[in-house]
């Protein structure tokens, strides 16, 4: 049985890969890598800015490794990768869900939490699927 609440109030820090500060990618990294014992690529090489997406970098799905696939459906399953997009139309802000409608996150000058995916439906870009017995 997972603990999501573990993964709670975990501050933001751009390219934090360790509990002591994540972004959204690296709660994902963080979360797979001891949860689930999956190491995904970190991206610290990936060469980015605060404001990355409003230049039209499209940084997740560039560097999103091909062991997920896209979902078509929408049935949503645990551990599926929600993909938001912002006023430019590039995804460009990831969670994860974890049932229930809800999925675990992290914003830039926030913490980590747990939110409804409901209200953020509407800036829902798509959602990816891990391949588990790739």
């Amino acid at each position: 049985m997972i603990n999501f609440e573990k993964y709670m109030d975990i501050s933001f820090k751009e390219k934090g890969r360790d509990l002591s500060g994540l972004d959204c990618y690296g709660l994902i990294y963080i979360f797979f890598k001891n949860e689930l014992g999956i190491i995904l690529p970190d991206f610290l090489e990936v060469k980015y800015h605060g404001d990355w997406s409003k230049k039209g970098e499209d940084h997740i799905l560039e560097n999103i490794p091909n062991t997920f696939n896209k979902v078509v459906d929408s049935e949503f399953k645990r551990f599926d990768l929600h993909l938001f997009f912002d006023s430019t139309g590039i995804a460009s802000h990831v969670g994860m869900n974890i049932g229930n409608g809800k999925f675990l996150h992290i914003n830039e000058g926030s913490y980590s939490r747990i939110s409804n995916l409901g209200i953020y439906k509407r800036l829902l870009y798509g959602t990816l699927r891990y391949r588990f017995n790739a």
